[in-house]
């Protein structure tokens, strides 16, 4: 499954806001429900499966997102990939 954060989702992210981030802007496109923290992805609420393993570069993209804002002024558009052995039991 391939995310894409456009720069509206990089212009519109909020900082220390993980449901708001850029990331998780172009989670909702996908999961209009869900909740993102800055290590998974739980595409139909918090309380219910599946649970999904945000890659370890996005969680690496995320910290900087929310805590340099030096950061902000170069960020370009991207995309990620998440697959199946991303999805977690709960």
């Amino acid at each position: 499954m391939t995310f894409e954060v456009t720069q509206e989702d990089i212009r519109t992210g909020r900082q220390g806001g993980c449901c708001d981030c850029p990331v998780a802007k172009s989670i909702r496109r996908v999961f209009p429900i869900a909740e993102v923290d800055c290590h998974y992805i739980y595409p139909f609420g918090m309380h219910a499966a599946p649970v999904i393993r945000l890659p370890i570069r996005i969680e690496t993209w995320v910290m900087h997102f929310d805590s340099c804002n030096q950061f902000l002024h170069n960020l370009e558009p991207f995309q990620f990939f998440i697959s199946a052995e991303s999805f977690v039991a709960i």
